[in-house]
């Protein structure tokens, strides 16, 4: 049985057999996928499971299709609902205690992908800890582990969004605490990690205007806005801020915006309530 988290991430093998794979195989099996060579080495990064709790936890999950571009094992299954790296953490600690590294043998691989391999399996056991940690309420210690999983396996899209995603929720913190300066220094190691991140590319923008830097934040407004062209919480932002400082015209324009794309919205319905249509300006 299998696990896939959002899509390629992480396999759970129930059973404590050895696994035996054909390298060869394997390999041939990723290119008849089009899958980059990071994603087959991520994709060995297995785990085995005690049966009968993975068979209980996997109860009703609906099967894999022909047509789902997945390398697929012993019966696999494929949990869709895991669309998110967060809910995937919870389901991935409901059986933690269940779950250890498999030990595979694999045939015709080489000392080299060996080692490499070794390291995909490394980094992910110091993941699973890390959300177990991080439940275990010690934010602090899951992000050192995510950092050494992200440092054994830095290709690996998940391990940057766990770290991107707590370094923005720190962020958010400091610059509710108007601590502008730790607030931009934690967003820039989150942009390290994804830089087209929306939440970090938004609340960096609010932050440089914010602590003054109004030419630094207006740019990045408009890198945001040019990625995420239909993203409203990020025109609002900027309609309030542009209206708030001398210039109306480029305000309403994102303010029209918000407004005929979300009609409803109370914050920009109280935002046009302050506006004085004769002169333009912000009461």
């Amino acid at each position: 049985m299998t696990l896939w988290l959002n899509g390629r991430f992480l396999l759970l093998y129930g059973g404590n057999d050895p696994l035996r794979l054909s390298w060869p195989s394997f390999k041939t099996r990723v290119d008849e996928l089009h899958l980059p060579e990071t994603d087959a080495y991520d994709l060995l990064g297995f785990f085995v499971a005690e049966v009968s709790a993975l068979t209980k936890w996997v109860a009703g999950a609906p099967l894999n299709t022909d047509d789902n571009m997945l390398i697929e094992t012993r019966a696999p299954l494929l949990f869709d609902q895991l669309d998110s790296v967060e809910t995937g953490s919870r389901s991935i600690a409901s059986i933690g205690r269940w779950v250890t590294p498999v030990h595979a043998i694999i045939a015709g691989i080489s000392a080299r992908e060996a080692q490499k391999l070794s390291a995909i399996v490394r980094a992910r056991t110091i993941f699973v800890d890390g959300i177990r940690v991080e439940l275990e309420k010690d934010p602090r210690g899951a992000f050192e582990l995510y950092e050494q999983a992200h440092t054994l396996n830095p290709v690996n899209y998940q391990f940057r969004s766990f770290l991107e995603s707590r370094l923005v929720a720190r962020a958010g913190q400091a610059y509710l605490a108007r601590h502008f300066q730790e607030a931009e220094r934690l967003l820039r190691k989150a942009l390290a990690y994804i830089p087209t991140s929306r939440p970090a590319n938004f609340l960096m923008a609010e932050t440089l205007y914010d602590s003054g830097q109004h030419d630094r934040g207006l740019l990045v407004f408009g890198k945001l806005l040019k990625h995420y062209p239909h993203y409203y919480q990020g025109h609002l932002s900027l309609a309030e801020r542009l209206l708030t400082s001398g210039r109306p015209a480029d305000g309403l324009a994102h303010l029209e915006f918000v407004l005929n794309y979300v009609p409803n919205s109370r914050d920009a319905l109280s935002l046009k309530t302050r506006i004085t249509p004769s002169a333009w300006t912000v009461q």
